[in-house]
């Protein structure tokens, strides 16, 4: 067996872990995208009851030479050190990997995060999530702007 601070008869405690990234919301707003992203990680450990306490990363951006991935790549940083103060989770670790290009072009901006949460108490296994007929999606945005599905897979399939 694994050792255990836990006494008799008290509940286990659990680890998740959540790796997010989309190209799509980083390659419209690369700072607001990366931000997203992190809020996606960390929101998906809590949806298991784990409380998120730390990310990883992995920056995949195109060529650094070029003045717009460098703009790409340094709004990303921002828009993860921005979401990560916000939400009080540290960048315990992570990679970076440049020059990536698709038939001669520079990739899209594509930070991927890995969120761990611990649950303090597992008293039983979280759901899995799914969709059934009739559910509905709901569609959060700040107050103040316009609906938009910018970045959805929705979006990348009708274009």
């Amino acid at each position: 067996g694994v050792p255990s601070d836990r006494g008799p008869g008290e509940p286990p405690r659990a680890m998740a872990l959540s790796s997010d990234g989309n190209g799509y919301w980083c390659a419209l707003d690369p700072r607001a995208g990366t931000a997203l992203v992190v809020a996606e990680s960390a929101l998906n450990v809590a949806c298991v009851g784990a409380r998120p306490v730390a990310v990883v990363n992995c920056l995949n951006f195109g060529n650094p030479e070029h003045p717009e991935v460098m703009w790409q790549l340094s709004e990303a940083i921002d828009g993860m050190g921005e979401a990560c103060r916000a939400l009080g989770l540290p960048v315990v670790g992570g990679n970076v990997s440049l020059y990536n290009e698709s038939r001669g072009h520079d990739i899209d901006p594509t930070p991927v995060v890995a969120t761990l949460g611990l649950v303090d108490e597992l008293h039983r296994r979280p759901p899995g999530v799914r969709l059934a007929a009739g559910d509905r999606v709901l569609l959060v945005q700040p107050p103040g702007t316009r609906p938009s599905l910018g970045g959805s897979q929705w979006a990348v399939r009708v274009r």
